[in-house]
């Protein structure tokens, strides 16, 4: 488990601190996402941690796959009924969906997040939808907060180093010039639909 940082230990240790951090910010991130998604979509969550979305997704009439590379948030979806895998981002295919999505992680495959967007849209085959950090304590000016966050957001053995900016996703985003891209407090949401 070493290999995971403190927020990634487990679910309960994830939504304390997470709700914590965001407040109400928290829980309204997420409904934004499930308003995106249609009624009876196939969704693939990458990423997908603590399967925030999959209960108002079930209420939706979607099938939900949750795919992520800790296995303490996989056993965790599949103690709950849910059909979470083992996935490795930067190795793994990436299922067809209807909306594939990913919160809060993409800054996971910086230098190669925009190849990740790639393989996202070209499996959707309605739509992405994908939140992401703007503003983040591991770019904090304290140097304490900085290193005790990058500690806390290990991944996989991995820590980051860099995070997204409001200007830097709206770069990556550049090819596809029809891409929502809407600032939500700490976070920004995309979409990306499919024409």
């Amino acid at each position: 488990m070493g290999a995971f940082g403190l927020l990634y230990r487990n679910v309960w240790i994830y939504r304390r601190i997470m709700k914590h951090l965001y407040g109400p910010e928290y829980e309204r991130k997420y409904g934004v996402v499930v308003d995106e998604i249609p009624p009876g979509s196939r969704v693939v969550d990458l990423c997908c941690g603590d399967c925030r979305i999959a209960p108002a997704l079930a209420e939706k009439r979607c099938t939900y796959l949750g795919l992520d590379a800790n296995p303490a948030f996989v056993s965790w979806g599949a103690r709950h009924g849910l059909d979470v895998r083992p996935w490795n981002g930067k190795n793994d295919d990436i299922p067809e969906g209807d909306v594939i999505c990913m919160q809060s992680s993409l800054y996971q495959f910086i230098p190669g997040d925009a190849d990740m967007v790639r393989r996202m849209f070209a499996k959707a085959l309605r739509k992405v939808v994908i939140t992401e950090p703007i503003q983040n304590m591991t770019t904090s000016a304290s140097t304490f907060m900085s290193r005790l966050s990058k500690w806390m957001t290990r991944a996989n053995g991995e820590t980051f180093h860099r995070r997204h900016t409001e200007e830097s996703l709206r770069r990556l985003l550049e090819p596809w010039p029809a891409a929502i891209l809407k600032p939500m407090g700490r976070e920004m949401l995309i979409v990306l639909n499919k024409p």
